[in-house]
């Protein structure tokens, strides 16, 4: 009988062990934020480069045009801002 009761003391501190192993972390996250005071220090993004916004300004035509005179590292900036841009 003596055995028993001190199984059930061991599985009583095993069960408090892990119960406080998923408590105190969840605890420690959930009120962390009253703590810690982030500040993020980065300039408001600037609107599209000019040359972006002239080619978006001009019809379909005059963007075949203008993509036809264009060097691939002009093409892949074009095509990179616009992956970007949020259309409302």
């Amino acid at each position: 009988m003596g055995v028993k009761l001190r199984m059930r003391g061991k599985v009583k501190i095993v069960i408090g062990i892990v119960i406080a192993a998923i408590v105190i972390p969840s605890v420690i996250y959930t009120i962390s934020p009253l703590f810690i005071n982030t500040t993020i220090n980065e300039p408001i993004p600037v609107s599209a480069s000019p040359v972006f916004e002239k080619f978006m300004n001009l019809t379909e035509e005059g963007r075949i045009q203008a993509a036809d005179n264009m060097t691939q590292q002009e093409k892949m900036m074009i095509m990179t801002m616009a992956a970007k841009k949020i259309i409302p």
